[in-house]
């Protein structure tokens, strides 16, 4: 089964960047399988001496039942360790998890998208062989008022309310992260405004970038593939199921006074 996969690819990013619109827009190829989000491995890998000995975090197991259960598929539960403790011994669950119902779908090629497994490229790699990312970035003010808006709606759900600072310091921390990786071969970038602007040229080359053609299909039936990675409880992402928009900083404008824009505007990190 394993070898019927010709690639598998993980979509990473700072949140609200467009992540989600990507990976649907992805999904609606015919070659490539994508799910909900995974959040597989902040659940397996732990602190540093965890990541050196190479042993997971008890709640791996439980990360991997609850994913098969959110899907509908239960059944491939039988692939999970029943006494496994290594993260290699998870991590190759998760591959087979994914190859299997990839294959399932008569696909070749699958997308994982959980933003946050930017910050685990290091173990995903050494322990994927031949694995791929595909990183999108966005503008940093889009990126503030998004993940404010959405935290301040949604506090729940993202574990609280984000300060202005947070905001800001996670997008500057997540953008030196990508800076880091993609000069290598197996990582790609995307530009959120790129995406939404020409969606095909950019589409055209993602493509080629993970070794298909580009189909138009992508395009006109992205909202038909949300509909299978979009949980129902995830409302804030909702929007990437609608048409491809530009954006535009109305929102930043209106969402903070003209002290906060210039605080955010002057803090955000430069990019070369």
């Amino acid at each position: 089964m394993e070898e019927k996969i010709k690639g598998q690819f993980f979509i990473v990013g700072c949140p609200r960047s467009g992540t989600t619109l990507l990976q649907c827009l992805l999904a609606a190829h015919p070659q490539i399988a994508s799910f909900p989000e995974t959040h597989f491995f902040p659940y397996t890998v732990g602190k540093r001496w965890h990541r050196i000995l190479g042993i997971s975090l008890p709640k791996a197991k439980q990360r991997l039942y609850q994913f098969l259960s959110d899907i509908g598929h239960s059944e491939v539960k039988k692939l999970v360790p029943r006494h496994g403790f290594m993260i290699r011994q998870y991590t190759n669950a998760f591959v087979k998890i994914l190859d299997k119902l990839t294959i399932n779908q008569d696909k070749r090629f699958w997308i994982e998208k959980t933003p946050r497994h930017l910050h685990f490229i290091d173990i995903i790699e050494k322990y994927i062989a031949n694995v791929k990312f595909i990183h999108i970035l966005r503008n940093g003010k889009d990126v503030v008022t998004s993940l404010y808006d959405v935290t301040h709606k949604y506090p729940k759900q993202w574990g609280g309310p984000r300060r202005i600072e947070q905001c800001v310091d996670r997008w500057n921390r997540d953008v030196k992260t990508t800076l880091q990786y993609i000069h290598r071969e197996n990582h790609t970038l995307v530009r959120y405004e790129e995406l939404v602007e020409n969606p095909e040229a950019a589409l055209e080359k993602i493509c080629k970038f993970i070794g298909i053609e580009f189909e138009q299909i992508m395009l006109e039936q992205h909202g038909l593939a949300a509909e299978k990675i979009i949980l129902d409880n995830q409302e804030w992402i909702k929007s990437a199921k609608g048409e491809v928009r530009s954006t535009n900083d109305k929102q930043f404008r209106t969402l903070f006074n003209e002290k906060e824009q210039e605080w955010i505007i002057n803090h955000l990190e430069k990019l070369i």
